[in-house]
């Protein structure tokens, strides 16, 4: 398995539980959205640096993550609906900034949908998400 650093150089394990202890080094982005008043959705939008590449693909490394939460109405957990990897810091800290415009406008589309990561019951949760949109644009 390879670690790397926030600036993209091979690490070892003792050095990664070490950064990775540490808040500060972990985190790019995090960014609360919403309120609980009037039963509307609360999102969450999280970048963090996970140090392990978690790519799908041998292409590009991704040690960064951004994942957008959102807690649906009568629920009292977040809910996964968005997650993308990066292998910079640049293109991660981008991505979270993006990603708080979509989640603050709630609108899908703007971030090039929600992409679904874990299979069906992310779509459910996509299609849930499309749904609340439509429903609070009616609004």
């Amino acid at each position: 398995m390879e670690i790397y650093d926030k600036d993209g150089n091979q690490i070892t394990i003792p050095e990664w539980n070490k950064l990775h202890s540490d808040m500060d080094y972990r985190v790019v982005g995090r960014h609360r959205l919403g309120r609980k008043k009037n039963g509307k959705s609360r999102r969450l939008v999280s970048t963090v640096w996970l140090g392990r590449d978690h790519s799908f693909d041998d292409e590009d490394i991704a040690i960064f993550e951004t994942v957008i939460f959102w807690e649906p109405k009568g629920k009292k957990i977040f809910d996964e609906i968005y997650c993308r990897g990066y292998s910079t810091l640049q293109e991660a800290e981008q991505g979270h900034k993006n990603a708080v415009l979509a989640a603050r406008s709630r609108k899908p589309n703007n971030y090039g949908g929600w992409e679904r990561v874990y299979g069906r019951v992310q779509r459910e949760k996509a299609q849930e998400m499309r749904d609340w949109t439509k429903r609070s644009k009616r609004r």
